[in-house]
């Protein structure tokens, strides 16, 4: 049986209250370095730390290590609406590779199917593009439009990295969102699913509805 979560937004009611931005602060992380911050956007302009010189195509597929923080209107976990979420894949103390999600408080060993459905993610969205990009508008709301930042390491030691302002609609950045909401429900962990949703997990999909652009969308993973 194919089963599918059906959620609407309506960006004209969600939209008002912005994202609530939760961030890292730097050292947390030991195996991967946060990008640095200190030097917030001039007001009025853009900061630009971009390094253009960065590959703009990545050939592994092997994973090893992945941050991703960034924020999506609505109420996608329970009692969580307009939150920043960050999933991490890196290893633990006893070396297994530990997928998790700093806000829900979710985590399970990591397997080929996630690796697989992420690395899917950036190569059809060609995500690596934006590799070195470092680029912050002055003049957002932090809350909202705030600091979003992917970073993946690869087992041929290729590197994707980028900061930019948050782009809460971005459906690459829905389907990474999806990707792991299945990928953790397969395994038990519903924290990142509609609370009154019951039953196994075989697809996921979304209605969005842009009422400020009059257009709709549906995502499915």
């Amino acid at each position: 049986m194919y089963i599918f979560i059906v959620m609407l937004l309506s960006l004209t009611t969600l939209g008002m209250f912005g994202c609530r931005r939760k961030d890292n602060k730097p050292g947390q992380d030991t195996h991967i370095s946060p990008t640095p911050a200190e030097d917030g956007p001039i007001d009025g302009g853009v900061t630009d730390r971009s390094d253009y010189s960065a590959p703009k195509e990545i050939k592994s597929k092997d994973i090893t290590e992945y941050y991703f923080n960034f924020c999506i209107e609505g109420k996608w976990a329970p009692g969580y609406e307009n939150d920043y979420y960050t999933f991490e894949i890196k290893s633990d103390a006893a070396g297994k590779l530990i997928v998790s999600e700093k806000l829900t408080g979710v985590s399970a060993e990591a397997d080929k199917e996630i690796i697989a459905a992420i690395q899917d993610i950036i190569d059809s969205y060609k995500v690596a593009a934006m590799n070195g990009e470092y680029r912050l508008t002055a003049g957002l709301d932090p809350a909202y439009f705030g600091p979003s930042t992917l970073r993946v390491n690869y087992a041929s030691g290729e590197k994707l990295t980028f900061t930019h302002d948050n782009e809460p609609d971005a459906e690459w950045v829905i389907k990474t969102y999806l990707a792991f909401a299945k990928w953790f429900a397969g395994k038990g962990e519903k924290a990142l699913l509609p609370e009154d949703y019951e039953g196994r997990v075989t697809g996921v999909r979304l209605y969005f509805d842009d009422t400020r652009a009059g257009k709709k969308y549906c995502y499915e993973v």
